[in-house]
């Protein structure tokens, strides 16, 4: 006899598919007419925007742009100068066909631009983008099983519930930050290049939205009549986002922030002082979760006959636990020249990985000085840094420099850099669902092979174990104990 087991589902979502890729590009840039020859090259960043999400059947096509810019100094090296150039990307993932409903999600990040001097009016640009995709895919999981004639035929259900996270919804907000800023350059004659990152500082939820707060950091380089380099100003724009995930008790599982376009402009103010005027458009990719209980039955047996049973495995998310961690490192930078000043400075991360139980990463820092005798030159420093994961369950999500200074040292300059890593720990089951069982009553157990009753030492065993073991129920034997309690670790077993 065959007893099907009712199973109640919900809609919900799981991964299907991760990859990350490291995108490579190469390029060439010529100098325009109106600028000097190149001397030497000080450092070259690219901006990476999201243009495009294309899901096919087989594969997941995203369309990117990088705008680039160069500094470097001049022939003579008397003056810097900035060049820049657009790189349209398009990276394909593949993930082998299949059919199901999918919602992708992607992060985009520069891992640095090396770029060299082809001639003195030409530059080679190899450029490294971090492309990450994650793939989502609709389902119905299993919140309830149960028997309506789970007593038939002796037949004993082991039930268990418990609390689960489930991933809910899959959303995208798009968003702007728009702010005019005031001009803290004087004499800023044009802007020669731009860059914005966005961070996330907190989230509130409100009712199933969650509201993220975060700040837009803002460096824009600058031409002025009196200074030979690009000056350089960095700002941080706060800025807040609400997305709705359609749930009254949803949590925020994970955040993705990504810009989608940059314009930055400059502007004259009603009473004459230059303004600054900021839009960066971006996207906002979450996915949510909501604490459910689920009920399944994890085993069965019966007291007259063999039991053969169907299975199922399902999968159980029973919480998460996000974490940043703090590095610093610092290095010491020797110049050739004594009185030389700091004009400029930049930092990339160029990767970041787990290594053996650390999070690593490697950036490169690079500086534009101004030596003693008015010409300029540039420094490059590549920095190392690690920091021990708090466990071995830790998988380590991203990486980003959170501050960068520059001060002087007896017989040159001290780098202090200070990096952030955000690390995950899920704490996932797989747990062993029945969903169905058939009683063998053509294989029936003879009664009398089994004892009516008999004590046992318990040793630790669970009232479950021992009840499959001798064709009792759990509930006949506490039964029976509670009447005649023994005082050891003895049970009277009766048989059913």
């Amino acid at each position: 006899m065959e007893i099907v087991f009712n199973s109640r589902t919900v809609p919900c979502f799981r991964e299907a598919y991760r990859q990350t890729k490291l995108i490579q590009e190469h390029l060439e840039c010529v100098v325009p007419d109106v600028k000097d020859d190149i001397g030497k090259i000080a450092w070259a960043e690219a901006q990476i925007s999201l243009k495009s999400k294309d899901i096919g059947p087989e594969s997941v096509v995203v369309g990117a742009a990088a705008e680039i810019s160069v500094f470097y100094l001049t022939e003579g090296r008397e003056s810097a100068a900035c060049v820049n150039c657009t790189k349209a990307l398009e990276i394909e993932f593949e993930y082998g066909g299949a059919a199901e409903e999918l919602e992708a999600q992607i992060s985009l990040l520069s891992q640095g631009v090396q770029a060299r001097a082809v001639n003195p009016r030409k530059f080679a640009l190899d450029l490294t983008v971090r492309a990450e995709l994650y793939c989502y895919a609709r389902e119905e999981t299993i919140v309830s099983v149960s028997a309506e004639n789970g007593g038939a035929g002796g037949l004993q259900l082991l039930c268990r519930q418990d609390e689960a996270l489930l991933l809910s919804q899959i959303c995208e907000k798009s968003f702007v930050v728009s702010e005019q800023l005031p001009l803290s350059v004087e004499g800023a004659e044009h802007i020669v290049s731009s860059h914005a990152s966005l961070v996330s500082s907190a989230c509130q939820m409100i009712g199933g939205k969650a509201l993220i707060k975060g700040g837009a950091e803002l460096s824009v380089a600058f031409e002025t009549g009196e200074s030979a380099a690009p000056v350089f100003a960095e700002q941080c724009v706060p800025f807040s986002v609400l997305i709705d995930s359609g749930e009254e008790e949803a949590e925020l599982d994970s955040l993705l922030l990504q810009p989608t376009a940059l314009y930055v402009n400059l502007s004259d103010a009603i009473n004459g002082r230059g303004m600054l005027e900021l839009e960066l458009h971006a996207t906002a990719q979450a996915s949510f979760v909501r604490r459910a209980q689920i009920e399944w039955i994890a085993d069965a047996y019966s007291t007259r006959c063999p039991v053969r049973s169907k299975q199922s495995a399902l999968a159980v998310c029973r919480g998460s636990e996000r974490r940043e961690l703090a590095c610093e490192c610092a290095e010491s930078v020797s110049l050739d020249t004594d009185g030389a000043v700091l004009l400029a400075q930049h930092a990339e991360l160029l990767s970041f990985a787990v290594r053996e139980d650390s999070a690593a990463a490697s950036v490169a820092v690079s500086l534009l000085l101004r030596n003693a005798d008015g010409s300029l030159d540039s420094v490059q420093k590549l920095l190392s840094a690690e920091c021990a994961l708090p466990a071995e369950d830790y998988t380590l999500e991203s990486a980003r420099i959170a501050s960068l200074s520059v001060r002087a040292a007896a017989d040159g300059l001290e780098i202090s850099l200070g990096l952030c890593f955000v690390c995950l720990r899920s704490e996932k089951e797989e747990l062993n669902c029945l969903t169905a069982v058939e009683l063998e009553e053509d294989m029936a157990c003879d009664p009398g092979s089994v004892p009516s009753l008999c004590a046992v030492r318990r040793q630790g065993r669970s009232l479950w174990e021992l009840a499959k073991t001798y064709s009792s129920s759990t509930e006949a034997i506490v039964r029976l104990n509670e009447k005649y309690p023994m005082n050891t670790d003895f049970l009277l077993i009766p048989r059913l």
